[in-house]
């Protein structure tokens, strides 16, 4: 019932998405008559008021759309799911706001294949690029880099920001004011996984497509990284509890598959373009007629051929690699589980007779355990409270304070 509500949720938001961004390229079409025209008859396009503010609502709209998912879906698992294991529950957040993005994003991009003035459809020509696929594209990022990430994620302007800057200061008593002060979300670091899983392989899916997605990629995770550090130590009072499952299905089930869309959808591209260039572009083609001017193409084009080997290497290797290490994550899961045919002590015993010099052989570790996210905070917290950290501090007012004596003394000044 979840999946279901979002699924028409997503629907919805594309709809209003791919109404916008026509909307905008008529604009942008109808702007093209005003151009100023050359000497030679070329002309040069014109940014006016009224597309920037095209632009402007447009973005609003596809932001709008994401909040719209944001809001309903974790009440959706929390009135009808009602699950109670922690980390499945974060886990299963992410994966289906994560998902549900990136369909909403990508049926929205795929939509102008049908819905392009002029050219073939079904093909990314360059009037798919036009005429509005490559601007919904790159808006879905752009709205996630300049509006969501540092000001929604970042200054917290829907909880923290209200929480301290308006009921903090308006408390009567310090427990009241602690309590305000204290911000608590336990859905932040689910919020934060799934937005990372849609940028990232929305942005890896077309980076071949656009180059510029690998600009916003590393601007995304260079803010990310400021983001959260500044969450996870000032913002919330107490991270909420989780384990390694979250991340686990990220790195496994997930971001591998980005390569695999990067690679296909970098083919599909690469392939339309040289049947544009040769002019054999069609609607009405045979799958006989299809194979073989996939393979004309990558006989005639070293791009082509090179993108067609890495999507047949990703399709394969994808799928394996998935394989491999969930069962290797089965195998260990095994090994900390008590068989139930076996009492505590039993295993108790089992586990003893296994000497300490044998422990990698059964896949063990003798090291205490600690979530990725807990060895984080503590590395950060132990390299800011080092000693050494504190004497480079010393360092550097040593060297400002003697720069200061430099310049008062420059001055003319005896005594600072």
């Amino acid at each position: 019932l979840v999946n279901l509500l979002l699924l028409l949720q997503v629907a919805l938001s594309s709809f209003a998405i791919v109404k916008a961004q026509h909307y905008s390229v008529e604009s942008n079409l109808d702007a093209a008559q005003l151009k100023l025209e050359l000497a030679s008859g070329e002309t040069l396009p014109l940014l006016s008021e009224e597309q920037v503010g095209t632009a402007a609502w447009t973005m609003v709209v596809i932001i709008l759309a994401n909040l719209f998912i944001f809001l309903t879906a974790p009440q959706y698992m929390f009135w009808i799911e009602r699950d109670t294991r922690k980390d499945h529950q974060q886990s299963m957040l992410a994966t289906k706001l994560g998902f549900f993005q990136f369909a909403n994003a990508m049926g929205a991009s795929f939509s102008f294949l049908r819905f392009k003035d002029g050219g073939e459809i079904g093909y990314f020509d360059r009037v798919w690029y036009e005429n509005g696929g490559a601007t919904t594209v790159i808006s879905m990022l752009i709205a996630d880099v300049f509006v969501v990430l540092p000001f929604v994620e970042g200054f917290r302007i829907f909880d923290a920001l209200i929480s301290r800057q308006l009921l903090a200061r308006r408390a009567k008593t310090q427990a009241q004011m602690d309590a305000y002060y204290a911000v608590e979300n336990e859905l932040y670091l689910p919020f934060r996984v799934q937005l990372l899983i849609k940028f990232a392989v929305f942005g890896f899916s077309w980076s071949y497509v656009l180059p510029i997605m690998y600009p916003l990629l590393v601007a995304y995770f260079g803010v990310s990284l400021i983001v959260d550090r500044s969450s996870l130590l000032r913002t919330f009072s107490v991270s909420s509890g989780t384990t390694d499952k979250l991340y686990m299905i990220t790195l496994v089930s997930v971001l591998p598959w980005a390569i695999f869309l990067h690679s296909v959808i970098g083919y599909l591209c690469a392939h339309h373009k040289e049947l544009e260039r040769q002019g054999s572009l069609s609607e009405n083609v045979s799958f006989q007629r299809m194979v073989l001017r996939m393979a004309e193409t990558a006989a005639g084009n070293v791009a082509v051929a090179i993108s067609l080997g890495l999507a047949c290497t990703s399709a394969v290797f994808v799928p394996l690699y998935i394989i491999i290490e969930k069962r290797k994550r089965r195998r260990q899961k095994r090994w900390h589980e008590v068989p139930s045919s076996k009492t505590l002590d039993e295993a108790r015993q089992a586990l003893s007779d296994v000497t300490f010099r044998n422990l990698h052989e059964y896949g063990a570790s003798a090291n205490l355990y600690l979530p990725p996210l807990t060895r984080n905070l503590l590395l950060c917290t132990r390299r800011q409270m080092a000693s050494n950290y504190y004497e480079e501090l010393q360092r550097k007012a040593s060297r400002r304070f003697k720069l200061v004596r430099l310049q008062a003394g420059r001055m003319g000044v005896n005594k600072i």
